[in-house]
């Protein structure tokens, strides 16, 4: 039996749905790809509503510029701030008078030394604390910016952040002002308390018993005294003053050593020094006693019996350092981070009940600051502590 062959359409009517199929195709094609755009944009639009609604609901002013300086996006606490500051996102360096002031709340920021303004040229901007608004009605603001690149280097844009720390700086300046205040009212008293103590002690006829317990008395009202003057020393931490002479370091660190001589004995603790002599420079006396007599007094307190303390100091080119290592208990990494910060205690110090306030070395690293010199600091847990002071011999300021 003979297949049939399939009849074959006319050559003119053939191209014909030829070309109809390729319209149809081509018809589907662009359609399919509509679709695709109209599902990448709803989506990019989602997404640009979840960003705006994320950045509304953050607690913190967020502005965004592109590579020309152009806004693209910003929340509403932004406008908030800008508004209080007298100046506007898009043009942060124009317009009338503003009320954008650095941390002493009356010198203004100049214009192009704004957070934005930096931004926008390129510039990336560290926190600082500023205050935004008329006298009268003022707020802090912690504010910095960051660049953004994109893989190959080239500028994106940049992300203005400003928070509200007003709550936090006005605590601090409260918290201050009452240190301030009650070790001023403690410092009088304990020092009559003290030098009756002594005229007491002289009057008294010679007694063993009574004379010791003076002694403690004595000696506990200097050790309050002592707290109190930190206290007031760390709530004037913006006022410190020095007065640098031509003195021999080295002889004062010396006279230092043997008063913590017989607290080292009693707690079992070698102490040992390699003293250089003579180290002049020109430092403050009292200063540099309060350095040496922060530093080895801490690595007595966190040094356990059996353990050894040593202090070194040598003269280095145009400077000297005063080098104090112990056998301690050592710092983590987050304590060591966070050791110069005033009334930071790690918690081996509380648990072990070690007596301070917190802030010897705080207080040392600002009077190394003053001599234009520094302090640093290395600690393995249970192995020990070596805290490193270096300053110029001939003044820096």
């Amino acid at each position: 039996m003979t297949r049939r062959r399939p009849a074959r359409l006319p050559r003119p009517l053939a191209s014909v749905v030829t070309w109809a199929a390729g319209l149809l195709r081509q018809r589907q094609v662009k359609e399919e790809q509509e679709a695709l755009v109209e599902s990448t944009l709803e989506l990019a639009h989602d997404r640009l509503l979840l960003i705006q609604a994320i950045l509304d609901s953050v607690d913190a002013a967020i502005v965004g510029y592109d590579q020309d300086g152009e806004v693209i996006l910003e929340n509403a606490t932004a406008h908030v701030l800008a508004a209080r500051a007298g100046v506007q996102l898009a043009r942060p360096g124009q317009g009338g008078r503003a009320h954008f002031y650095y941390e002493d709340r009356v010198t203004p920021v100049p214009a192009d030394q704004r957070v934005t303004v930096r931004a926008q040229r390129g510039e990336a901007v560290a926190p600082q604390t500023y205050w935004l608004g008329p006298a009268e009605d003022q707020v802090a603001v912690m504010a910095s910016a960051r660049q953004i690149h994109r893989r190959n280097g080239a500028r994106l844009g940049a992300v203005v952040v400003g928070w509200d720390v007003t709550d936090i700086v006005e605590a601090v300046r409260v918290r201050d002002e009452f240190l301030s205040t009650v070790s001023h009212e403690l410092r009088t008293p304990l020092t009559s308390i003290i030098g009756y103590h002594e005229l007491i002690a002289d009057e008294l006829e010679p007694d063993d018993r009574i004379s010791a317990m003076l002694e403690i008395a004595q000696r506990n009202a200097r050790v309050l005294l002592s707290r109190v003057c930190q206290l007031l020393q760390v709530s004037e931490a913006d006022a410190v003053s020095i007065r640098p002479r031509c003195v021999d370091v080295s002889s004062l660190l010396s006279d230092a050593l043997v008063e913590h001589a017989a607290s080292a004995s009693e707690a079992g603790i070698e102490l040992i020094s390699k003293v250089a002599s003579p180290v002049k420079a020109h430092v403050d006396p009292d200063a540099w006693a309060q350095v040496v007599d922060n530093v080895v007094s801490n690595a007595l307190k966190y040094t356990p019996e059996g353990g050894r303390v040593e202090v070194v100091l040598e003269e280095c080119g145009d400077a000297f350092t005063l080098c104090v290592a112990d056998t301690g208990i050592g710092m983590s990494r987050a304590e060591r981070d966070r050791a110069f910060e005033r009334f930071y205690r790690s918690t081996a110090a509380r648990d072990r009940a070690i007596q301070g306030l917190g802030v010897g070395l705080s207080i040392t690293r600002q009077l190394i600051d003053a001599h234009g010199g520094d302090v640093t600091l290395s600690s393995t847990p249970n192995r020990g502590t070596v805290v490193t002071v270096r300053v110029p011999r001939q003044p820096t300021r």
